[in-house]
């Protein structure tokens, strides 16, 4: 039933998720103080079999059923976790409107917080893109590195970034 649901929830299956254990809500405090309190919600789907026909049910009529739940399950935690992710960009925003393009895209990269690695290099935040957006992008990203115009605004972003992000690093106060 997991593999079945991952099938539909990726890229989500990547997002860390969490249990809480007490109380009925979590909060997320954001870098600019903003703070999101989110209560948990119920996601379910209806299993129905009749106990009296169990004899002639084989196991691989059981399994599709389950199978077929975790489908229904996936369908409505990918839509929730979208709708809370659009949510969260139009607040922040971070939410580029209009046509999938390079140049959408760079503005996209300059709206975002990147964090960088030991050796000092960019770890991007993954783009998660629905079919048609993910074909579009693959013919868009390696513009990058091919157009020059693109390529250089890409790197000021990314040296931009990297001094937003050392600066903050630098500031942060140890607690112990």
């Amino acid at each position: 039933m997991k593999m079945v649901e991952a099938q539909y929830l990726n890229p989500l299956t990547n997002i860390p998720t969490f249990k809480i254990l007490e109380g009925n809500k979590t909060r997320i405090v954001r870098e600019d103080g903003s703070i999101s309190v989110m209560k948990p919600k119920k996601i379910k789907t209806p299993i129905s079999f009749n106990l009296r026909d169990m004899g002639q049910i084989h196991v691989n009529d059981i399994i599709n059923i389950f199978d077929t739940a975790a489908i229904e399950i996936a369908k409505k935690k990918a839509k929730m976790v979208y709708d809370s992710i659009s949510q969260s960009s139009e607040i922040a925003g971070t939410m580029v409107e209009g046509e999938i393009s390079i140049e959408n895209l760079l503005k996209e990269f300059e709206k975002v917080f990147i964090e960088f690695d030991d050796l000092n290099m960019p770890i991007l935040p993954p783009i998660i893109a629905g079919t048609e957006a993910f074909i579009i992008l693959q013919d868009i990203l390696p513009e990058l590195d091919s157009n020059e115009t693109y390529a250089k605004r890409f790197k000021q972003i990314i040296e931009k970034k990297r001094e937003e992000w050392s600066a903050r690093e630098s500031s942060r106060e140890l607690v112990g």
